[in-house]
């Protein structure tokens, strides 16, 4: 059993002290230790969710999508940038199964993240259209 609840705002663990916001808002705080020790639980509990076929598989992708932001995000600023590229191809993953296009877009914008944050400027010129 997921020790997660897909709780209104986010992803909340069963002990309470681990959701999405929390968890976003120490990445926004540049928190990478703290973040670095609930992000790991959060995205292994995603994942047994989204292998589920439950009703709730579009929401844990969704809130996938928001969890591999964060690693993506936080990898690359610490110069882990394979991990930043895993990252962001589950996120895409995320986006494509849902098929929402806001997800889609949030994904194709963190790639265009990744390339930046290798300096590959050329690749986030095609994918924004120019």
């Amino acid at each position: 059993m997921s020790r997660l609840i897909l709780a209104e705002g986010g992803v909340r663990g069963a002990d309470g002290d681990v959701d999405g916001k929390a968890s976003e808002q120490l990445r926004q705080d540049a928190k990478f230790t703290a973040l670095g020790e609930g992000l790991p639980s959060i995205l292994t509990d995603l994942i047994a969710i989204t292998n589920d076929s439950s009703a709730d598989r579009d929401r844990a992708e969704a809130l996938m999508l928001r969890a591999c932001h964060m690693a993506r995000v936080s990898s690359n600023l610490l110069g882990h940038h394979d991990l930043g590229w895993a990252a962001v191809q589950r996120e895409l993953v995320a986006a494509q199964r849902v098929g929402a296009p806001d997800l889609v877009a949030a994904a194709s914008w963190d790639l265009c993240g990744v390339w930046l944050h290798e300096a590959q400027l050329d690749p986030d010129k095609a994918v924004l259209g120019d």
